[in-house]
């Protein structure tokens, strides 16, 4: 997430007076559905980078709203819930693999929401107060990538 929030931030700061959406527009110019893909899955430009990072925080939401929705859940199967519905659609035989034996090292709930706060209501509570906005900010940068009609860019 945050190598691409950096390629992001690098492509903001070397033209301020352009929008992310302008940027976006700018590298899929003229481009068809192949080259669409090409340009998605090229690590170095933006909007491969701004692809992952909503579906990696789409990933965070869904694996968040299953923690605060059904609080007798393991973390580690809130984890695979978010995992299913948002990266696991995109990912290969090996890293889906990969994922599945790294979940196995997933703290347990209780060790996890005490990194977070005191308490579960009070993390809970937080996340209560900032979940609307990232939850449209999220379905916001996906929407747009989606109107680019390319299966390259699906959430």
């Amino acid at each position: 997430m945050s190598k691409n929030a950096t390629t992001i931030l690098k492509a903001g700061e070397a033209d301020a007076a352009k929008t992310l959406e302008a940027i976006v527009d700018a590298e899929l110019a003229g481009a068809d559905a192949k080259k669409m893909g090409k340009i998605a899955g090229d690590g170095k430009t933006v909007s491969c980078a701004l692809l992952w990072l909503g579906r990696a925080l789409c990933f965070v939401i869904k694996l968040m709203d299953v923690l605060m929705k059904e609080k007798g859940k393991k973390l580690s199967d809130c984890v695979l819930a978010g995992y299913e519905v948002s990266l696991k659609p995109h990912h290969g035989m090996i890293i889906k693999g990969t994922f599945n034996v790294a979940v196995k090292a997933a703290p347990n709930r209780d060790d996890f929401i005490k990194k977070l706060g005191d308490s579960e209501e009070e993390v809970f509570k937080a996340l209560g107060e900032v979940w609307p906005q990232l939850s449209a900010c999220v379905e916001g940068v996906q929407g747009y990538l989606s109107s680019k009609d390319a299966a390259a860019f699906k959430p």
